[in-house]
């Protein structure tokens, strides 16, 4: 399956973006990231780290009422050791975040679009495989609860 076809399949709800892979819920910021997190272990994801945005924010001096996290997985692509370029990319982050105007948001960078920028064509099969699996862990993530 091609990226075009999984944003060409987009269920409502879903922001559409060129670089980010974004989807929205009504989940209280809280059971969002506790979703997240069971649902990145479900898809074959290790959890490496989870940090509150807003403790991050406080600690900077700035006051936010709204809620902020970012999940951050072990990197699931395979080495690029020919020049070292992705030795930086260590983790893969995901946003969870409330939105302005109500409800919360899960995202993330597309790894089809991030490779492309890196120039590494050999992997775009290993991206696209990776692009479907977030795709559908934000989504179980976001998913009302049953």
């Amino acid at each position: 399956m091609s990226p075009e076809s999984v944003r060409a399949g987009a269920r409502p709800g879903r922001y559409r973006s060129r670089v980010h892979l974004s989807v929205d819920s009504k989940k209280p910021v809280a059971t969002l990231r506790a979703d997240l997190e069971r649902a990145c272990a479900r898809h074959g994801f290790s959890v490496v780290g989870v940090t509150d945005a807003n403790d991050r924010v406080r600690e900077a001096g700035v006051a936010s009422a709204r809620g902020a996290f970012v999940v951050e997985l072990a990197d699931p692509l395979p080495r690029v050791e020919a020049d070292g370029s992705r030795e930086a990319g260590t983790t893969w982050r995901i946003a969870g975040y409330e939105r302005p105007g109500g409800g919360t948001r899960l995202s993330t960078m597309r790894p089809t679009q991030l490779l492309d920028l890196f120039g590494h064509p050999e992997l775009a099969g290993d991206a696209a495989r990776l692009e479907r699996a977030l795709t559908a862990a934000l989504e179980e993530a976001a998913a009302p609860a049953d």
